[in-house]
């Protein structure tokens, strides 16, 4: 009995090591979460851009994070009005091309333990990328997380990137 209940700690602890060594911990002054596996971040001016490190040549997914201190902007009610609304497609001239953005849908949903207002857009970003825009407040933190990839790439790397919207936490005091 005593040699069956150490076997299975130790198959409980390799099993921890085993999850841990796939995914590491983005964490900065405002948030942390679970990197999805081969993903890793990099400050780039005022946002984290995450991607996965085995894409050297090109990007077909991305995360951005951004958090700020909450200011009186920062509620439910504009995420969901500002999300709602169309972009204009800009050129890479940064002019207008005509055409707009497709907004597919705008909802709340809690994802681990708090409210988000989550969107998914269509050209809001990139050309051929679909957008999806991750917005909630924490305390007091505003936070912003948008994961953007190809159109032929997007459901795969959703299902990656998902799970790891559920691991954010603040770490603002």
């Amino acid at each position: 009995m005593r040699a069956a209940s150490s076997i299975f700690i130790v198959c409980q602890l390799l099993l921890a090591c085993v999850s841990d060594a796939h995914s590491e911990t983005f964490r900065n002054s405002y948030i942390s979460f679970e990197l999805p596996s081969g993903w890793t971040c990099a400050l780039e001016e005022t946002e984290w851009v995450c991607s996965d490190e085995t894409e050297v040549k090109q990007r077909t997914a991305i995360i951005i994070l951004t958090a700020k201190e909450r200011g009186d902007i920062d509620r439910f009610d504009l995420y969901e009005d500002h999300l709602s609304t169309s972009r204009p497609l800009m050129d890479s001239n940064g002019l207008p091309t005509g055409r707009s953005s497709t907004v597919e849908f705008v909802k709340r949903e809690t994802i681990g333990d708090r409210i988000w207002v989550r969107s998914r857009q269509f050209e809001s970003e990139v050309p051929n990328f679909f957008t999806e825009y991750f917005a909630t407040v924490d305390g007091r933190i505003a936070i912003l997380v948008t994961f953007s990839a190809h159109r032929q790439y997007f459901s795969r790397a959703f299902d990656r990137v998902y799970p790891s919207i559920a691991t954010i936490r603040s770490e603002y005091r």
